[in-house]
């Protein structure tokens, strides 16, 4: 789950970038959601989980979360699965 708080982050980072922000917003501003600009509840920004239970939308305006973000958490977390489970279980 660490792997896919990291990914998370490192998107909102490059969005930020991205969009013109500086280098306090980057790191410091709030998350909100990009339509409405409501901020988004702490609940709502675990990775992978905060996605399933606002289904894949703002809680305030209903508008559709990008899925890319959901993707690469998701993608993130299977690979470091596979790689803590390679770890255990590899013979040496």
């Amino acid at each position: 789950m660490v792997c896919s708080c990291i990914i998370s982050f490192l998107q909102l980072c490059f969005y930020r970038m991205k969009s013109g922000f500086s280098l306090v917003d980057i790191l410091f501003k709030p998350s909100h959601c990009e339509h409405c600009q409501s901020k988004i509840n702490a609940i709502f920004l675990i990775p992978i989980y905060g996605f399933l239970i606002s289904e894949g939308s703002c809680q305030y305006c209903n508008e559709s979360i990008s899925l890319k973000y959901f993707i690469a958490e998701v993608l993130v977390f299977v690979m470091a699965f596979f790689y803590v489970l390679n770890s255990l279980y590899s013979i040496s």
